[in-house]
């Protein structure tokens, strides 16, 4: 029987593609100008087999003190490990065609990873791709952060917090705790992301959503507006800001040239 008083396990349900569990160390907590400096990625096949990566990431700026002062990682520590741009292709192969999952990636690691990748010309895709944030399930039903959640869903105490791979590890623990504690929610990478997507909306960062069949922002000025109404200087705006993800800007991309070709209401 489980801490939870059950005798059947509950766990995560991988039939098509590979899960990918994931933590980052940054440079910074400013997802525009952040440099990793460590992930740890372990990713589940179908097969339950697990693959780990981890490395550790010389930024191509100096490493603040007080985001030492989070992760423990100096310039010293990371003195002789390779640029982003040196392992940016190990690290995209290992993520590529897979469902993302972590604590907090929806708002930050994600983000950070694309622009990583975006800076070295080697875009990640999230098309198709379900993200399933331990964070927002937690907060639905426990509002505390990934210590809080080890403890509640684990019976332990988080050991090795702000270690990229400890992370990654305690973030597996934590949703296949909640998995067990929860029998209402999905057990489907697909099911879990719709579950905690923004209501209404169809992008990972909840910046937009459908409403009688049209895309329309669900912020700022032009909120509820039709992408197809609102300005090309204000669309083009959007490409440049770092909260707008992947899927979102694909979105946009597709309205702008729609307006160019002549195809636009």
């Amino acid at each position: 029987m489980t801490k939870f008083g059950r005798t059947e396990s509950r766990s995560l349900r991988i039939t098509d593609r590979p899960v990918v569990f994931f933590d980052l160390e940054t440079t910074s907590l400013d997802k525009v100008v952040a440099r990793i400096v460590e992930i740890g990625a372990v990713k589940i096949l179908p097969s339950g087999k697990r693959q780990k990566l981890e490395l550790r990431i010389r930024p191509d700026i100096p490493i603040p003190a007080e985001s030492t002062e989070i992760h423990g990682i100096t310039d010293a520590d990371v003195d002789d490990c390779p640029l982003f741009e040196a392992v940016a292709e190990k690290i995209h192969a290992f993520f590529e065609g897979c469902d993302l999952a972590g604590f907090n990636v929806v708002r930050y690691d994600i983000p950070v990873l694309c622009n990583c990748f975006k800076r070295v010309g080697l875009p990640l895709s999230l098309a198709g791709v379900s993200v399933i944030d331990t964070a927002r399930i937690f907060h639905m039903r426990e509002p505390r952060d990934l210590s809080a959640a080890v403890a509640f869903y684990t019976d332990r105490f988080h050991v090795g917090a702000h270690s990229a791979m400890k992370d990654t590890e305690a973030a597996i623990d934590v949703l296949f705790g909640q998995l067990e504690m929860y029998e209402d929610i999905p057990l489907d990478p697909t099911g879990l992301y719709e579950m905690i997507r923004e209501p209404g909306t169809v992008d990972l960062g909840g910046k937009i959503g459908v409403v009688d069949g049209k895309f329309r922002f669900t912020f700022g000025k032009h909120q509820g507006e039709a992408l197809v109404k609102v300005p090309t200087h204000y669309l083009e705006w959007t490409l440049a800001n770092v909260d707008f993800g992947p899927d979102a800007l694909k979105i946009v991309r597709d309205t702008l040239a729609a307006r160019d070709a002549g195809r636009v209401e």
